[in-house]
């Protein structure tokens, strides 16, 4: 119930009773149109535009090898779609704060676990529970390699599957503490993989791509191709 710190109170409990249930407890009402101005001016909608702005720009120069590609992934994506992301760079710097999901929409990440290779197996079982819905894995190529062996299940079952692989060499975040440590780094350099190969090899299907366009192409394509598709991004790293 905590990560860190002390919960003085821990509640559990699907998102939106309990919400409710606090508010008619302290005898407050939701705001639930979007146009009710606030107390303290303006509109609930401003609010957010503004929250949303600061963290952009506080972290916008450090991400900005994804956000093109991000908002190529977003672009094509219905307001409903499914992303997995691993614990990699690319999506705890990249996708969760640049990657903007409307409430019909659902991000599954692994939080405070530094869980390598869970994007691919956890956009499996989405798939498989909606097959309905658009559902996209975001990895880099190290957290793919712990769970890869799934694009045969993904190739199995042959439900649209687009996997996008931000491809760094290796371990991206550890060789980058190990840099600003001073540190040389070891053993986080992984040897070159085709991946796209790796895919085909499994009875799916793969692709390289080095620009935002040719994503948004390429993804197009791979929600409606039978199986999955992984979509390498070649990473230039800092």
């Amino acid at each position: 119930m905590h990560s860190g710190l002390p919960t003085d109170i821990a509640l559990v409990g699907d998102a939106r009773a309990s919400l409710e249930w606090l508010l008619s407890e302290m005898g407050l009402h939701a705001r639930v149109r979007h146009d009710i101005p606030d107390p303290r001016g303006g509109t609930d909608v401003d609010e957010v535009a503004a929250v949303r702005d600061a963290r952009y720009a506080g972290s916008a120069a450090r991400d900005a090898r994804w956000i093109p590609y991000l908002r190529a992934i977003r672009a094509v994506l219905a307001d409903d779609a499914v992303i997995t992301s691993d614990s990699a760079q690319c999506c705890y710097y990249g996708a969760l704060p640049h990657l903007p999901l409307g409430p019909a929409g659902r991000y599954l990440h692994p939080t405070g676990f530094g869980t390598l290779g869970y994007a691919l197996p956890a956009a499996l079982g989405a798939k498989v529970a909606c097959p309905e819905r658009q559902v996209v894995a975001l990895s880099g190529d190290g957290g793919l390699q712990f769970t890869v062996q799934e694009l045969a299940t993904a190739a199995q079952l042959r439900l649209p599957l687009p996997v996008v692989v931000f491809d760094n060499g290796g371990y991206g975040e550890i060789r980058d503490e190990m840099a600003a440590r001073g540190d040389r780094p070891t053993a986080v350099d992984l040897a070159p993989v085709d991946l796209p190969a790796l895919a085909r090899a499994y009875g799916g299907q793969g692709t390289r791509v080095c620009h935002p366009d040719e994503l948004a192409l390429a993804l197009t394509e791979a929600l409606r191709t039978p199986g999955p598709t992984l979509i390498a991004v070649p990473e230039e790293t800092p």
